[in-house]
């Protein structure tokens, strides 16, 4: 088989620049002004000694690397559009390796909490199920048998149908016990699953499904949700399923700017897994059984139809503009992207992000990056130290990103994960943990390489 509350419609579709991009920051005499208090500031010269916050846990011993010692995909020379499975899917594992914690409890609950759903999950599970479910059989009606193997891509269809009506009923229910739009505002899709979807940096894959805003064009750029259908349950069609998963992470995570996780799901014929990727790795849940666990099936599609984007993975500081451009928030202050200018294509890892902004007239560049939190000092210190050096850019505000008031890293989600009784704690003692920050930086001008000569 080929490979909330209602939330308000956003415009996340960054492009990722070519490779020729003439944008680049530039190391000389700042174009800007220095921002109150940075000028007077003054650095100790004497070397650094980490210490010790309050409540805080110190490591014992700092890295000397902020990223795993891993050989990742983005080294590999090769074109990304002959990125073929027998490239990709070996570099991918090696990323991932002893990164990869399956079999959590609690993982849709987390994701999905009553506060992210139009009315509270018990009430609308309730109310699905005298509709819909099948007590005495113990299924949902509707529902196709996803045993049958298609080449055609007729159970993609048959399952994405079902998807739909799914949510359609979801959505009656909600206007009808709160007034919450009746028609969802999202859409499961499956004409892609035996045609490349395009976009995505030309890597040619065909997901099975795909959830998008319902007006949206079928492209990785819009891919919100990738999902993975497969005829049988057992260890290798859940293997075979996480491998083209992995595969659609890194594609969105290497042409969407704005995302901060990616959620896959994988229908392994009625058993359901759902998989949440970050720069530290992926976290996956235990097998939900579509039938048997109705009321966490509820919960998965509701969520994953009606919640906020931002449980969805997708950045909630980053929002449309007035102009047609987003606007991106750092320190409290707006500033509207005018250019995209580098992402780093990996899944794991810093997952570095620099756009070419504008403020007030004035251009800066905005550095995104999710840093090891081991390491002795951040960038941001580093470049305050270096403060009015000349060929040094220049700090002008930095940040760790906030999510619902809340430092944004890579442990929120693994937070939920039992440390003690856990079958992979030794892997997750080790993992590194991964903190969400911005730099804004100046100058930006255009970079030497693309000079004629040294009198223009």
């Amino acid at each position: 088989m080929a490979n909330t509350q209602p939330s308000t419609s956003r415009d996340f579709t960054p492009t990722r620049p070519p490779l020729t991009s003439r944008y680049r920051t530039t190391f000389g005499k700042p174009s800007a002004p220095k921002p109150p208090g940075l000028a007077d500031r003054k650095f100790n010269t004497e070397p650094i000694t980490p210490t010790r916050k309050s409540g805080a846990t110190q490591p014992t011993k700092l890295k000397t690397l902020s990223t795993p010692i891993v050989k990742k995909l983005a080294s590999n020379i090769t074109p990304k559009r002959r990125l073929t499975h027998v490239i990709m899917d070996p570099a991918l594992k090696e990323e991932l390796e002893m990164s990869e914690l399956f079999d959590v409890s609690g993982l849709v609950e987390h994701l999905f909490p009553d506060n992210s759903l139009p009315i509270l999950c018990p009430d609308l599970s309730e109310a699905v199920m005298e509709t819909l479910y099948d007590a005495k059989e113990k299924r949902w009606e509707g529902c196709p048998d996803l045993s049958m193997y298609s080449s055609t891509g007729e159970e993609e269809v048959a399952l994405a149908n079902f998807l739909n009506t799914f949510a359609q009923n979801l959505a009656e229910i909600c206007e009808s016990k709160n007034g919450a739009p009746q028609h969802p505002p999202r859409r499961w899709r499956s004409g892609q699953c035996n045609i490349p979807l395009p976009g995505g940096l030309d890597i040619k894959r065909k997901p099975d499904l795909i959830l998008t805003d319902k007006d949206a064009i079928a492209n990785w750029l819009k891919t919100m949700i990738h999902l993975e259908l497969k005829s049988g349950f057992g260890s290798p069609d859940v293997a075979a399923a996480f491998t083209q998963l992995v595969n659609g992470a890194y594609i969105v995570f290497s042409s969407q700017a704005g995302r901060r996780f990616h959620i896959g799901i994988s229908f392994c014929r009625y058993d359901v897994r759902v998989y949440v990727f970050d720069r530290a790795g992926v976290v996956g849940s235990l097998p939900i059984n579509m039938h048997a666990d109705p009321d966490t099936f509820v919960r998965l599609m509701a969520g994953l139809m009606f919640a906020d984007l931002s449980f969805l993975g997708y950045d909630p500081t980053i929002v449309p503009g007035p102009r047609g451009h987003q606007i991106i928030t750092v320190d409290n202050k707006e500033y509207e992207i005018m250019e995209l200018i580098f992402m780093a294509d990996s899944i794991r890892g810093r997952g570095t992000v620099c756009w070419r902004v504008r403020r007030d007239g004035i251009e800066y560049v905005i550095k995104d990056l999710w840093a090891d939190i081991s390491r002795g000092h951040t960038e941001a210190e580093v470049l305050e130290r270096a403060e009015g050096i000349e060929g040094v850019s220049q700090i002008v505000a930095e940040e760790i990103v906030q999510v619902d008031g809340e430092n944004d890293s890579t442990a929120r989600v693994r937070d939920i994960i039992d440390r003690e009784n856990y079958y992979k704690a030794g892997w997750l003692r080790e993992l590194e943990v991964r903190m969400h920050r911005r730099i804004v930086m100046t100058p930006f001008a255009v970079g030497l390489t693309h000079l004629f000569s040294l009198n223009t």
